[in-house]
């Protein structure tokens, strides 16, 4: 849409872009074309847009599972946020944007959970006040269902140097003298700030019982886990330790494959580093240190990883292979391998993973009325089981 006039003292405002028809109240699943759909009870997206909110394909997508960890759509990754009063609002114009800007509400996530009954995950801002995670969590309690229980994550991926993230926490860490090596300063902060924030959270909601706390590290550094869980004895005021497991064998390999089956070739191949069998042994390794500290091991992400960061467009090599990739088949084969692998480790399982391009673990295609059972992932992790903790 393009506004090509408008006038200054009394210009467009409250601009909506909605889909035609609507929903029957009683089930906001399914999309009518009109009110004769639904026995008195229709509602347009147009006249209810604000009490309907979610697209309802998107909802029946979504309702397949039963944790829902919202670091992508709160907008986390590279997130400066400190004060309560700059947090994502509802009647903001958009909750797009580049990273550090975009977000969705709170008030939207706990919403979602709701509607679909599933548990929520909350990352909290690295850089995010006492305040504001103090008010976070009394919105949530005093907002989610109350037979739902609340997963909560300081920040995201603070282990990894490509994030902003992780330089905030190498300098409070060294700041602090945590340790002389920098990268073990971060690890030893993350771990501090990350019982401090579930101590916020078990104080507003008056213990653990609903609160999930969750420590998140690199699949591939048993060391990074250990110093992480042991740092001031950390473990004792953690539930779950989280690992991303991601499949794809080698970048370099992919770029040469020429066919789809030269793509699941390369993720199943031993010599390559990322590949299928080689993450299900980092996956039995990080079961053995959890078990030993106590907590539960479970994904933050994981599943299949094809993307490459080098191109440009949806179109370019080796794009259209990944794609065709993620509805073939054998992709199946290899999740079920995945989780089988998790099962045999004894360890739990969180799983969504929905692939577009230049990201691999984004639910896009919901948006975009992709029907699901086009995805063989979905087709074969909507077997996952369901976390204890």
């Amino acid at each position: 849409m393009f506004i090509l006039a408008t006038n200054p003292a009394n210009p467009i405002r409250n601009i909506r872009i909605l889909p035609p028809g609507g929903i029957c109240a009683n089930n906001p699943f399914q999309r009518v074309a009109g009110a004769g759909q639904c026995k008195g009870n229709y509602l347009s997206f147009e006249q209810h847009s604000s009490k309907i909110i979610f697209n309802p394909d998107y909802l029946t997508y979504m309702r397949d599972f039963r944790v829902i960890r919202f670091m992508n759509m709160s907008g986390i990754t590279r997130n400066p946020v400190y004060a309560w009063e700059d947090r994502a609002s509802i009647d903001q114009q958009t909750w797009g944007g580049a990273e550090g800007i975009r977000g969705a509400p709170m008030e939207v996530m706990v919403e979602l959970a709701n509607r679909l009954h599933a548990d929520p995950w909350f990352s909290m801002p690295h850089a995010a006040s006492n305040d504001f995670i103090r008010r976070f969590a009394e919105y949530v309690q005093a907002n989610l269902e109350p037979s739902l229980k609340v997963y909560v994550e300081y920040s995201n991926e603070v282990w990894n140097g490509v994030f902003t993230q992780h330089a905030f926490a190498k300098q409070q860490g060294v700041q602090m003298g945590l340790d002389p090596d920098p990268n073990q300063a971060a690890y030893k902060f993350y771990s501090k700030r990350s019982v401090d924030v579930f101590g916020i959270w078990e104080q507003v909601f008056r213990g653990n019982k609903r609160v999930v706390r969750v420590m998140s590290g690199l699949v591939g550094s048993t060391a990074m886990s250990k110093t992480i869980l042991s740092y001031n004895g950390a473990y004792r005021f953690t539930d779950a330790y989280a690992v991303a497991p991601y499949v794809y064998g080698d970048a370099n390999a992919l770029r040469k494959a020429r066919s789809v089956s030269d793509i699941f070739q390369v993720m199943t191949d031993p010599k390559y580093p990322h590949s299928l069998p080689n993450e299900i042994k980092l996956i039995a390794k990080q079961a053995e240190v959890a078990k030993s500290f106590g907590v539960d091991l479970i994904a933050y992400e994981g599943g299949q990883h094809l993307v490459d960061m080098t191109t440009k467009s949806d179109t370019q090599h080796p794009n259209n292979l990944f794609y065709a990739a993620n509805r073939h088949p054998q992709m199946a084969a290899i999740y079920q391998q995945l989780l089988t692998g998790w099962k045999q480790a004894g360890v739990n399982y969180s799983c969504i993973s929905v692939h577009r391009a230049f990201t691999a673990n984004t639910a896009v295609l919901a948006l975009r009325n992709t029907l699901p059972s086009r995805m063989r992932k979905h087709l074969n992790t909507v077997l996952c089981w369901n976390l204890p903790v």
